[in-house]
């Protein structure tokens, strides 16, 4: 347990006769590790209409983008109780239900939780720091001096799960007291811990889980590239006229994008690979990509799903890596404090009827014409499309030096732009609030 209650730094409210406790400094921290946080990996503490009422707060503060319009320690933000209390799962997921999943293919990760106890101030008392506690049930009952039978294995089981537990308590009290008196220090401080774990894996050969309810899936560290980014270079058979393209939607979520080097970069790739994205900079970072799933040639169906032919090899020939895979795969091997891919969407886009004169241009230079048509239309379709390039639809979006379409990224500076901009070309709402992790209603 970490009680930081005794430490305080200067009072930054206004005296007033007022007794009611305040939340409002707390509101940031919560809003940032919301957008971080997958629903299933943060719930309140306290009774339910305490939870409500925190839950509705939250939201208001929401509303109001970090409540820049409303004045500091406003009445809509009295709390309703004296501490603020809630728990944020750092390691599997808080679901521990069966989710069809074979455990024996892999072990699942014990769940670790950062537990937050808050005590809160009338607005002129001195803020006091949040009390933090650990809790990480599987690995402390592996860590007992007389261990359960079932536990009882060659190895030293509990040394192991002790050692690496009293390593990310270490980290937790040593990051806490090097935050004291910093900005949205509850936000960093779950970004470290969680980019820790990510570094530091559990020895999970020697845990002995003796019940197997307990744990869940790991959601760190991020998963490995899927198997669709790597491509085989076996010669191919060119369709003559290609029936649809694979396109793929990806959102990742970052704790920051700042690095002017790494929007030159994206920027680059977004150019090279035929992909186009949408970032939000700032705190914290979301990246949007779309396009082709693989490298063109790759991505080309000759026949509808469901039908002989309808694979992508059907249709490919010897590409060169491109396309959303491969930006995604570049992402991840970026430098970052956290990413996640929170959201991926596979459609097809499908060709439309040839004409008399690509049916000639077909026979004369098997179909080169109708593919080059056929993926400008597939970049256009993209609703990203328009999202970077206003009016991408009617005017052919950005050329190139050699009038060939040529994909972009744009930047955006708040989460209320991003929203809206995805909103205004379509991207289905599911995908907004499971991909930015934010209760967006539709009249926001």
């Amino acid at each position: 347990m970490v009680d930081r209650a005794g430490d305080t730094h200067e009072a930054g409210g206004v005296d007033g006769d007022d007794d009611h406790s305040t939340c409002y400094a707390l509101l940031p921290d919560l809003f940032l590790l919301r957008a971080t946080l997958k629903p299933s990996e943060f719930s309140w503490i306290g009774t339910p209409d305490e939870c409500d009422e925190w839950q509705r707060l939250l939201d208001e503060y929401e509303e109001h983008q970090h409540g820049s319009n409303l004045p500091e320690h406003s009445d809509r933000y009295l709390a309703p109780a004296k501490e603020l209390s809630f728990s944020v799962v750092i390691l599997g997921t808080k679901d521990v239900a069966s989710n069809g999943v074979n455990s024996t293919a892999r072990p699942p990760l014990p769940r670790v939780t950062l537990n937050v106890h808050a005590p809160l101030t009338s607005p002129h008392e001195t803020p006091r720091r949040p009390q933090l506690v650990l809790s990480a049930p599987a690995l402390q009952a592996a860590s007992c001096p007389a261990p359960a039978p079932a536990a009882m294995i060659a190895g030293s089981p509990e040394s192991s799960a002790a050692h690496w537990l009293q390593q990310l308590q270490w980290q937790l009290e040593t990051w806490w007291r090097e935050l004291k008196g910093e900005e949205n220090q509850l936000f960093d401080l779950y970004t470290h811990l969680a980019a820790w774990i990510a570094d530091h894996h559990i020895p999970m050969e020697k845990l002995p889980f003796s019940n197997p309810t307990d744990h869940s899936l790991p959601s760190y560290p991020l998963a490995e590239p899927s198997e669709g980014a790597i491509h085989s270079h076996r010669p191919r058979r060119r369709c003559l006229r290609p029936w649809g393209v694979q396109m793929h939607r990806q959102i990742f979520y970052t704790h920051h994008l700042l690095s002017q080097v790494k929007q030159r970069e994206l920027a680059a790739w977004s150019a090279e690979l035929g992909v186009w994205l949408l970032v939000k900079l700032g705190y914290p970072g979301f990246l949007v990509l779309e396009g082709p799933k693989h490298s063109w040639e790759q991505s080309l169906l000759a026949a509808p799903p469901g039908q002989p032919g309808a694979s992508a090899s059907a249709c490919a020939g010897v590409g060169i890596g491109g396309g959303a895979l491969e930006m995604s795969r570049r992402i991840k091997g970026m430098q970052w404090a956290k990413l996640s891919a929170r959201t991926e969407v596979d459609w097809v886009h499908t060709a439309a009827p040839p004409s008399s004169s690509s049916s000639q241009r077909r026979d004369q230079d098997e179909g080169d014409g109708d593919e080059a048509d056929m993926e400008e239309g597939a970049l256009l379709a993209c609703p990203l499309a328009r999202a970077c390039v206003p009016g991408a639809g009617a005017s052919g979006g950005r050329e190139g030096a050699r009038g060939k379409l040529r994909t972009c990224m744009r930047k955006t500076e708040t989460l209320k732009e991003i929203v809206e901009l995805m909103r205004m070309v379509g991207i289905p709402e599911d995908e907004l609030v499971d991909g930015l992790s934010l209760r967006v209603g539709s009249g926001r």
